[in-house]
């Protein structure tokens, strides 16, 4: 499921549906259709939506880390998400890559991948020194952009 921000193309639902984005007196999206249409098949993908961040509410997951493409850089689509999943949200602003490692011993062959930033190699080194085990994500406070919802007093 890709899920989106406001109008973005090709995305299965738009996290801002529920937000009123002109203020009163108008009313959200999913308000209006909900009030005249309510068979959309928008409100139903809204549902689906709204099932996967209760799961994610009653997990009581701690964080999540988002390995897609530079999507640090959206972070009011990241704030949104945070709040409606009730957890914390960290993101990379750069693209998460994957390198293969190919082993073959006689007729084994073992592949391997690696997880590392893309076009982020500190002075000297280069793309490839950045691979880690495949065990751990990358970590780069510059590199990430990290929110959760408000803590409840």
């Amino acid at each position: 499921m890709r899920i989106g921000g406001f109008n973005v193309v090709g995305s299965f639902v738009d996290v801002f549906y529920d937000v009123n984005l002109l203020g009163p007196p108008s009313i959200s999206d999913m308000e209006n259709n909900l009030k005249n249409n309510p068979q959309l098949p928008r409100l139903a993908r809204w549902r689906v939506y709204q099932n996967i961040s209760a799961a994610f509410k009653n997990a009581h997951l701690r964080e999540v880390a988002l390995l897609t493409c530079r999507v640090g850089n959206a972070t009011e689509f990241l704030r949104k998400v945070a709040n409606d999943w009730g957890l914390v949200v960290r993101a990379y602003r750069q693209r998460v890559a994957l390198t293969e490692d190919v082993t073959t011993v006689g007729k084994k062959v073992t592949r391997r991948f690696f997880m590392h930033l893309e076009n982020n190699p500190p002075a000297g080194k280069s793309a490839a020194d950045l691979i880690i085990m495949e065990e751990e994500i990358p970590f780069s406070p510059p590199d990430t952009f990290l929110v959760g919802p408000p803590l409840v007093p």
